[in-house]
C-alpha cells in the first residue's frame, strides 16, 4: 500500500513538472524591483519601481511585453508646524522613462510630514536602477531640486 502511495506521489511530482517545462518553454519573465532614493534641504522623496518584462516566442520571433508600478513619496524634513500655512505644493519627477508632475492644494494643514504619495501603473516604459531621476518641489514662494538614485 506504501509502495503505491510512494509510486503515485513520484507520478504526480513528473507529471506537474514536464508540464511546468512544456508550458513555460520559450517564456522569460525579468522582474526589476528598485527604490529611488534623495533629499535636499527641505524635502526627501522616494520613487519605488516594480516591473516585469516578459519575453516569450511566437511564430519563430521573440515578443516582448512589459508592465510596472510606480509610487512617489515627497517627505518635509524640517519641523511639520513650519508647513501650517500651506496651501499649494507642486512637484515633478523626471527620470529616463518618463516624468510625473502634479499641483496639489492643500485644505487643511498637512497632518504627516508626507505630504504626496501617489502610486501608478502601466505598460511600457520604466526607469531603470542606472536611471537619475530629478525631482522638483515648488511651495511658498520656495523651489528646490535634488536628485534620487537607487539604493
Amino acid at each position: 500500500m506504501k509502495k503505491k502511495i510512494v509510486a503515485g506521489t513520484l507520478l504526480l511530482l513528473v507529471l506537474v513538472s514536464a508540464v511546468g517545462y512544456f508550458v513555460g518553454r520559450g517564456k522569460e519573465i525579468i522582474n526589476h524591483n528598485y527604490v529611488f532614493v534623495g533629499a535636499g534641504e527641505y524635502w526627501t522623496a522616494e520613487y519605488t519601481v516594480t516591473a516585469k518584462e516578459f519575453f516569450h516566442e511566437k511564430n519563430n520571433r521573440t515578443e516582448y511585453s512589459s508592465n510596472s508600478t510606480s509610487e512617489i513619496k515627497l517627505i518635509y524634513s524640517r519641523e511639520l508646524t513650519e508647513l501650517s500655512e500651506l496651501k499649494e505644493i507642486s512637484y515633478s519627477f523626471k527620470g529616463n522613462a518618463g516624468s510625473e508632475s502634479g499641483t496639489e492644494a492643500l485644505t487643511v494643514p498637512p497632518k504627516s510630514k508626507e505630504v504626496i504619495s501617489r502610486s501608478s501603473s502601466g505598460n511600457g516604459a520604466f526607469e531603470r536602477k542606472e536611471s537619475k531621476i530629478e525631482v522638483t518641489v515648488e511651495w511658498q514662494g520656495k523651489k528646490e531640486t535634488f536628485y534620487l538614485t537607487a539604493k
